[in-house]
């Protein structure tokens, strides 16, 4: 009874204040929390933001700013890093702000989960993680973590910056990523323009963001591109890139990805050789919009084998009104078959 009175209670102020995408503003004002990025890592240079909080009303899928870089009822911010390879070199999840730990959960083991395991993990979608209390009646929740990593329990004090544990696959995840939700009073704010959830997206231009340093957001995330002899699917799109490859390799194969892809944007992929030559091109326009989009290019093994050295690969990404979007990588083709060379660690099972 007593849950269902503040439920009521809050529905009544929310009526009271209004509705739209100024609403959160008057119901947060003054107290809004400063928000330090949740990550060690470099935004736009080994970590990337993947998905926005979902907006949309209705069945409608939008962000804060009304683009489709969300996905039905995603209720916080992703951050992702480029492959496991990344990830097992560990990378360190970080209070966002001085807090008192409210709650944890760190017994989940590190796994990629699809769409169609969901029923396996009912209830425990975050995987391994904690909750931040700031104060104020604000919390921050901390989603699929590494199993084992956590450095914090229950009533622990903390400051902004330290070490809570490290960024895993556990929960629900197909790709290694770090998920945080907001909230005040239950409410579920959006870090980019402060507003509640279900109060919809605003086109109006950019809205103060709770983070202490505004994140710039680009319209495109191009991920860096892979090398490897056969295409990726979706299940191997966080492989880890090939470093080197022999002389017998059945094909030299560059793979983009990059999130929020539209219609209309064109992918440019290049292969260049150690004498600069241009070996491949490949010109691609979207078709659909995506979330997720990839592309790969390249060609098959010439008849006397691939010239030993570093070869080049290029990937562009470009939509009209935006500068492009470019990514490359370079791999050392060794003068000495496949089968001499360490293969790359794989990627966590996925049973």
């Amino acid at each position: 009874m007593k849950g269902a009175v503040l439920r009521s209670s809050l529905i009544a102020l929310l009526l009271a204040l209004g509705s739209g995408p100024d609403a959160g503003a008057a119901l947060f004002g003054s107290r809004k929390p400063q928000l330090d990025f949740p990550l060690d890592c470099t935004l736009g240079k080994d970590c990337w933001i993947t998905r926005y909080m979902d907006r949309g009303l209705g069945s409608t899928v939008s962000d804060h700013a009304c683009r489709r870089r969300s996905e039905d009822g995603h209720n916080g911010t992703d951050i992702a890093v480029s492959s496991f390879t990344r990830l097992r070199a560990g990378v360190g999840v970080l209070a966002v702000a001085d807090a008192t730990v409210e709650r944890v959960r760190d017994a989940m083991p590190d796994r990629k989960v699809t769409a169609d395991e969901r029923d396996d993990i009912a209830g425990r979608e975050c995987g391994n993680g904690l909750v931040l209390d700031l104060g104020r009646d604000w919390q921050v929740q901390y989603c699929h973590l590494r199993e084992g990593s956590l450095r914090v329990k229950p009533g622990d004090k903390v400051k902004a910056g330290d070490f809570l544990g490290e960024m895993g696959v556990s929960g629900l995840t197909e790709y290694p990523h770090l998920h945080i939700t907001v909230r005040h009073m239950g409410v579920i704010v959006d870090p980019f323009g402060g507003g509640a959830m279900e109060n919809g997206c605003d086109r109006r231009g950019p809205k103060p963001q709770l983070w202490r340093q505004p994140i710039t957001e680009p319209s495109i995330v191009l991920l860096p591109p892979t090398f490897s002899a056969k295409p990726h699917t979706r299940a191997s799109l966080w492989e880890p890139t090939a470093a080197e490859l022999g002389t017998d390799a059945p094909a030299l194969i560059l793979n983009g990805r990059a999130f929020h892809a539209r219609v209309g944007d064109t992918w440019d992929i290049r292969l260049i050789d150690p004498k600069g030559g241009v070996v491949m091109e490949n010109r691609t326009k979207i078709e659909q919009d995506r979330q997720l989009q990839w592309r790969y290019a390249g060609v098959r093994r010439p008849p006397n084998g691939w010239m030993p050295g570093l070869w080049r690969g290029e990937v562009m990404v470009t939509r009209d009104g935006y500068p492009p979007s470019r990514s490359s990588i370079t791999i050392v083709i060794q003068d000495r078959p496949m089968a001499s060379l360490s293969a790359p660690q794989p990627a966590p099972p996925a049973d």
